[in-house]
């Protein structure tokens, strides 16, 4: 299943205005769930100017209600209803979910998710439909985790993780492992490397790491 990342640009010039207002601060959405009368949202921003923001949030019309839960020099912790956005519905929609927190960035609702290639193809149109700005930033395939070992790989990886060999200290020596597959040390440690090997090549392909 690939993971996507997803830049949205929620519709509407009150979003733009409200975020233009303070290009330095750091909006995160924390979490958020639906309500009768519209969207909760649980936001956290990094600010050294929560007063002028909570002033914003008394004046934005697409803020129903708002409620301060935390204020400090440096900090906001803020919860607010507001009018269920369309990026959001179609998020929904596509039974497509959203990795908290969500980063905001110039307005730009930023979005990782695990999803389907099918699901993305159909958020994708569902934007275009509704004119909803977005760029798809990133797709990243995660390997199958039962085709990424050998059976073989996978027997002696399983069985070094349950007998402690990767705990530290490790609680089981390559010798012990060994003898408990009843193979030669040198085989245990030729098949650990290669599987090992494996795990750490997805791991940079998928984190999309320049190594060079």
């Amino acid at each position: 299943m690939p993971r996507a990342t997803i830049k949205i640009k929620p519709p509407g010039d009150q979003f733009d205005d409200f975020f233009r207002k303070h290009p330095d601060d750091e909006f995160e959405v924390l979490a958020s769930f639906g309500t009768e009368s519209g969207i909760c949202v649980l936001m956290e921003v990094e600010t050294q100017n929560a007063e002028a923001i909570i002033e914003d949030f008394e004046e934005a019309p697409h803020v129903q209600s708002y409620d301060v839960l935390n204020c400090t020099e440096q900090s906001l912790l803020i919860q607010h209803v507001m009018q269920q956005p369309t990026p959001y519905q179609m998020l929904h929609s596509t039974e497509i979910l959203p990795n908290y927190p969500l980063k905001i960035q110039n307005g730009w609702v930023i979005v990782e998710t695990f999803t389907s290639q099918e699901q993305l193809s159909q958020l994708k149109a569902a934007f275009e439909m509704n004119d909803v700005t977005y760029d798809v930033v990133s797709i990243t395939s995660i390997a199958d985790p039962t085709t990424l070992l050998t059976d073989r790989q996978r027997r002696v990886v399983t069985k070094a993780f349950s007998h402690g060999y990767y705990n530290s200290p490790r609680e089981c020596s390559l010798t012990d492992l060994a003898a408990e597959l009843e193979i030669s040390k040198s085989t245990a440690s030729d098949i650990l490397h290669r599987a090992e090997g494996h795990i750490i090549s997805e791991f940079i392909a998928a984190s999309g790491m320049n190594v060079d």
